[in-house]
């Protein structure tokens, strides 16, 4: 007999699936669709730059969940050409496995992460490519401005930009102009205000909430 468990896009159980034996290997593919049609995912095609506001082992045992963030060596997730993040989570107790994904994050981020506890994963997963450390800013401003500024192809006129709480909580995101109109063809999205300013306090950290 196997038991599984299957989780919706905010990390619930909706099913929990029991399969006798001789069964799994014909319906254990079928769950495994369903698995991934509920997960998590922004329904827009690309950015120039997709900012996590937190990463952490909390939201993701990689720091970020690349379903929803891409960044990874499987055609999942959104594609962004720039990443910046600003915070590693307290829960994750210094661990900023995935950092080596984002190309830009603040001084705050690099204060936050411990060595101790984020090297070891790098030794268990024989893989030093996301625990490198991204290039450090002064704020979350700077980080924003910098992933910006390093893209390669881009309208700094009307940059497409998606700005994360973090790749867990993803039912409210907030998205530039220029990505309103592909947003409004997908039924799967709703936009919820109007076009606002970012606002960002005296040490150049977002005071825009999500």
């Amino acid at each position: 007999m196997g038991v599984g468990l299957m989780e919706n896009a905010f990390d619930k159980t909706y099913k929990i699936a029991f399969l006798p034996g001789e069964q799994i290997p014909a319906e254990e593919p079928k769950l495994l669709l369903e698995a991934k049609a509920a997960m998590g995912k922004i329904f827009l095609e690309g950015c120039d730059v997709l900012v996590l506001q937190k990463i952490g082992k909390n939201y993701s045992g990689g720091g970020m969940d690349t379903n929803v963030v891409g960044r990874s060596r499987l055609p999942i997730g959104i594609k962004s050409e720039r990443m910046a993040i600003f915070e590693l989570s307290a829960e994750s107790h210094g661990n900023a496995t995935g950092m080596g994904r984002a190309d830009v994050a603040t001084k705050k981020f690099l204060s936050q992460l411990s060595f101790d506890a984020t090297y070891p994963n790098a030794i268990t997963d024989h893989d030093s490519s996301t625990y490198k450390i991204p290039l450090i800013v002064d704020n979350e401003q700077e980080a924003m401005q910098t992933a910006m500024a390093i893209c390669l192809n881009i309208d700094y006129e009307n940059p497409r930009i998606i700005i994360l709480k973090n790749s867990l909580e993803i039912e409210d995101i907030l998205i530039s102009e220029a990505l309103i109109p592909e947003a409004k063809t997908r039924q799967e999205l709703t936009i919820v205000s109007q076009p606002f300013d970012l606002e960002f306090d005296e040490a150049g950290d977002l005071k825009t909430i999500i």
